[in-house]
């Protein structure tokens, strides 16, 4: 029985079901795992319904009080004195709107104050001018006068940062600083563990924080594509939750009724079964035996909302798989997992102009309202945000509807988000509905294709996705629904060619996947080369000797900072281009690019012959592009670049690898990460390039090289040669020659433990050439090794430091 079932072979009907059936099953757990390419173009259908189908503007409105151009013009360059700021809101505040929120961190004391002026005045200024200016009141001390005195809730911004702590990085870490206002209820299950998570705060003044009637961070988390489409209402700072700037606005105008009995009130907030206590006037919530509550510091959206309502409790709904829904007074608002909610954008407005055709929500110009040239009606009850859109001071964001969008007004959408109710949200049973919808669409054409033929069933393969896509529409008109729209699309699409084209021939597919893999990486001729030995290949895993190469840019962050996005993205790809040139031009497999890093190997896919060599050709060739770059770059005004490069060849794991929702053609083991300590040490000894013990025996008939030290890198036990490659043979000079002689007679005094004779040497050498960092860097060794001689010295240096 078992041998005449092996020889019965299925039908073409039958194959084309069965691969229905596996291409159906593949595609629903496509929609399990969420690849980052389903996601983005996920993404972007969203963004193509939040265009079409705006929100409504809240009433009372939102209002944007704008620091712009035209006021920097006025007033003069940023940050204004605290006084004028004052001066500011307290325009706003006589215009009695619902809440006041401050889009701009007051981090720094006032640079005008009278007593920082007297410390940076000469000593011999006239006693009358120091104690008239000594006389003046501090601006800080104004400003925050006027926050104490305000009638109208002024809610200020600040920032979340994320510091790694053990790699050394800075920051303003305050843990007390900010002061704690409103009170949080957590219904189910503490949040904490869902939400973005912190370390760090960048705050205002202390003095402001303490008379402010609350405060928020106002972070931005863009997506993977650079745009941001949710605000975090929830971060989690050192274990504790704290809620946005939007929300925290919010917070402040609700009122929560006084007469009723609590437990009657609180029944009709939430649900019965809860039962309320007053500690202290903080409201406790008691479900079963645990006491679920909080007192986090509001954050800027959150701690708006949470002042414009009458300062009432937030109650925060969690369960197991993370944030549900987050409650302010009348306000339920649905979020993610992690607390985040979907801002969506109103329609075209009378606010938006020829010259800001982006703006959808009503502007005041900063200097009008400090003249008192503007309605002061618009701003009764309102919801103002105090910020910028000025280009200079880089407060601008890529949203859905516009890539150039000032932050505070998406802050601002934020709130008329949820002042309007214009909430989208995405629960977990529509992706179950989704899910089903696959399903159904693999069933239908399983069962019909093989009936009704090519033809009809383009026919009906549009049908289905015109259906789904009435579906989607239909769920975000009426319902606020995020319905997908691309994977149904997709998965229609990819059962239709399947079942069609299951005879597909399989070695074709497989050729032109290796050109779609691996085209980035190599040279041209390298893939056809691929292609035609295809059976040669390995790409499942497999340990092999790799020459490694990384390089790196000098000063790469500081000179980011100084230079537009546009104009960096433009300047990286510049460099980028004939530093791939140079590897590919080498038979190289460029790895990836870590910013402004590259990472090559050699010697895979495909074996290469004597690859070291190729790897140190194409280190010099990449130093050639550079100052030819450089000579360009000088002449158009641009700053110049230095690059360090470390190379290494030994035994290391390449193929296929990373997780089941992305991987990549790569390289990992003990010679990736000595290559990558390699090219960190250029910087520590001066060098352009640095290459292992290694790659010098092997290649010094070749190439030029100098012994710059013997390491043992941190976590190892195996001292490293480290070598500096100068060029290739036949292109030294004499001059070269005697100074390599010279060096390393220096360096074998050195190694053998006479620094005073290594000190000579090496005093005539930097006298010959005064700006090798390498001979100052050994003077400075040999000075304290002769002061403090070690007992038993091996010439072996230690690195304490990655």
């Amino acid at each position: 029985m078992t041998a005449s079932w092996r020889k019965k072979r299925l039908s073409p009907a039958q194959k084309v079901r069965l691969i229905g059936v596996v291409v159906s099953c593949c595609l629903i757990s496509l929609s399990f795992f969420n690849p980052s390419l389903l996601k983005d173009l996920r993404l972007k259908s969203f963004d193509l319904l939040l265009r079409n189908f705006p929100s409504p503007l809240a009433n009372p409105p939102v209002v944007i009080v704008d620091i712009d151009a035209k006021s920097l013009a006025r007033y003069g360059q940023w940050p204004w004195p605290r006084w004028r700021i004052a001066e500011l809101f307290s325009k706003i505040a006589a215009a009695r709107p619902a809440v006041i929120g401050s889009d701009i961190i007051f981090g720094e004391p006032d640079r005008t104050a009278p007593k920082r002026i007297m410390k940076d005045m000469p000593t011999t200024m006239p006693l009358k001018v120091r104690k008239y200016l000594d006389s003046l009141p501090d601006p800080d001390q104004i400003f925050a006068d006027k926050l104490a005195a305000s009638s109208v809730p002024i809610i200020l911004g600040h920032l979340f940062i994320y510091h790694d702590v053990e790699a050394g990085q800075g920051g303003k870490k305050n843990k007390t600083a900010v002061p704690q206002h409103g009170s949080f209820a957590f219904l189910d299950q503490n949040p904490v563990s869902f939400l973005q998570r912190f370390n760090h705060a960048d705050l205002n003044l202390p003095l402001l924080e303490k008379e402010a009637h609350g405060s928020g961070f106002f972070n931005i988390i863009p997506d993977d594509d650079a745009l941001v489409r949710r605000l975090p209402l929830l971060a989690a700072l050192e274990q504790q939750p704290w809620p946005s700037f939007t929300f925290a606005t919010l917070h402040a105008t609700t009122t929560v009724r006084r007469d009723l009995p609590l437990l009657t009130a609180f029944e009709q907030v939430l649900h019965p079964g809860l039962v309320l206590a007053v500690l202290q006037n903080t409201y406790a919530l008691l479900r079963a035996s645990a006491l679920l509550t909080g007192e986090p510091y509001p954050s800027l959206v959150l701690a708006m909302l949470q002042a414009a309502t009458g300062d009432a409790p937030v109650f925060v709904k969690s369960n197991e798989n993370g944030v549900r829904t987050i409650k302010v007074g009348p306000y339920q608002i649905p979020v993610s997992h992690q607390g985040e909610m979907v801002v969506t954008f109103s329609d075209q407005s009378p606010y938006a102009d020829s010259f800001h055709p982006e703006r959808k929500l009503p502007y005041l110009s900063a200097i009008d309202v400090l003249h008192d040239e503007f309605d002061p009606h618009l701003l009764q009850q309102a919801y103002v945000l105090v910020g910028t859109s000025a280009l200079g001071l880089f407060d601008l964001i890529g949203v859905p509807v516009s890539t150039v969008f000032p932050g505070v007004e998406f802050h601002g959408h934020a709130l008329n988000t949820i002042l309007t109710s214009s909430f989208l949200s995405r629960p977990d049973w529509l992706i179950g509905l989704e899910i089903l919808q696959i399903a159904c669409t693999g069933l239908l054409l399983t069962l019909l294709l093989p009936r009704i033929g090519a033809t009809v069933g383009i026919l009906l393969a549009f049908a289905i996705i015109v259906i789904n896509l009435a579906f989607s529409l239909a769920s975000f008109w009426f319902f606020h629904l995020m319905a997908d729209l691309v994977t149904p699309t997709i998965a229609t699409l990819l059962l239709f060619t399947s079942l069609t084209f299951f005879n597909y021939f399989s070695e074709e597919r497989k050729a032109r996947r290796l050109r779609s893999t691996f085209s980035q990486y190599l040279a041209p001729a390298v893939v056809e080369e691929m292609v035609k030995n295809q059976d040669s290949l390995v790409l499942s895993g497999e340990e092999r000797e790799l020459t490694i190469l990384f390089s790196d840019i000098r000063g790469f962050t500081s000179m980011a900072e100084k230079m537009r996005p546009e104009a960096l993205c433009t300047f990286l790809n510049e460099y980028l281009t004939p530093m791939t040139a140079a590897i590919m031009n080498q038979r190289g497999t460029v790895d990836k690019f870590i910013g402004d890093a590259v990472m090559a190997f050699w010697n895979a896919p495909l074996t290469t012959a004597n690859h070291p060599y190729h790897a140190c050709e194409s280190a010099l060739s990449m130093l050639q592009e550079l100052e030819q770059l450089n000579r360009s770059w000088l002449k158009r005004g641009l700053p110049t670049l230095h690059i360090g490069i470390g190379i290494h060849c030994g035994l290391a794991r390449v193929g296929n690898m990373g997780s089941r929702q992305r991987f990549e053609y790569t390289v990992i083991g003990d010679s990736v990460n000595l290559a990558s300590r390699l090219e960190g040490l250029t910087k520590f000894y001066g060098a352009d390039i640095l290459v292992s013990g290694v790659i010098c025996d092997a290649l010094h008939n070749d190439f030029l090289f100098r012994q710059v030290d013997i390491v043992r890198v941190l976590g190892k036990t195996e001292p490293v040669t480290v070598c500096q490659l100068l060029g290739k043979r036949g292109q030294e000079n004499a001059q070269i020659e005697k100074e390599l002689r010279g060096w390393h007679e220096a360096f074998d005094y050195y190694n053998i433990g006479d620094f005073k004779a290594a000190e000579q040497l090496l005093c005539h050498l930097i006298d010959w050439k005064p700006n090798d960092k390498l001979y100052s860097l050994y003077i400075k060794r040999c000075q304290q090794l002769a002061a403090n001689p070690p007992e038993n010295w091996d010439g072996i240096t230690d690195l304490q430091s990655k």
